[in-house]
C-alpha cells in the first residue's frame, strides 16, 4: 500500500528532479565528449593517422551506446571500419557521415535535457 503523506510525496518528486538532473548533466557531459572526439577525429585524418581515427570513433560508438544513440553508434562504427580499412577516401566519407551523426545526437540529447 502506498503511502500517500505529503512529505513522502514531496520525497518522491525530490528523488525524481534529482534523477532528471543526473540525466541532464551526463547529458550535457556527453555532448561535450561527442564535440571532443570529433575534433580529434578531424585532426587524426588530416595527420593521415588512421590508427588514431579508429580509436576515437569505437570510443565515439562506445559512449553512444551507452546513451542509447543507436543511429550513431552505427555511424562511427563505420568510420572505426573505414580507417582500419587505411583506404582515406572512405575515412574522408564515413567522417562526413559520421559528422551528420553527431549533430543529430546533439539535437536528441538537448532534447532530453
Amino acid at each position: 500500500m502506498a503511502d500517500g503523506s505529503p512529505s513522502k510525496t514531496r520525497a518522491n518528486v525530490s528523488a525524481l528532479a534529482e534523477g532528471a538532473e543526473h540525466r541532464a548533466a551526463r547529458a550535457a557531459l556527453f555532448s561535450t565528449e561527442l564535440l571532443r572526439r570529433i575534433d580529434a577525429i578531424a585532426r587524426a585524418i588530416d595527420a593521415g593517422r588512421t590508427a588514431a581515427v579508429a580509436s576515437e570513433a569505437n570510443a565515439l560508438a562506445t559512449g553512444a551506446a551507452a546513451f542509447g544513440l543507436a543511429g550513431l553508434v552505427e555511424d562511427a562504427l563505420r568510420a572505426e571500419r573505414a580507417a582500419r580499412s587505411g583506404n582515406l577516401d572512405e575515412v574522408a566519407s564515413a567522417f562526413c557521415v559520421l559528422q551528420c551523426g553527431v549533430h543529430a545526437a546533439l539535437a536528441q540529447l538537448r532534447g532530453r535535457a
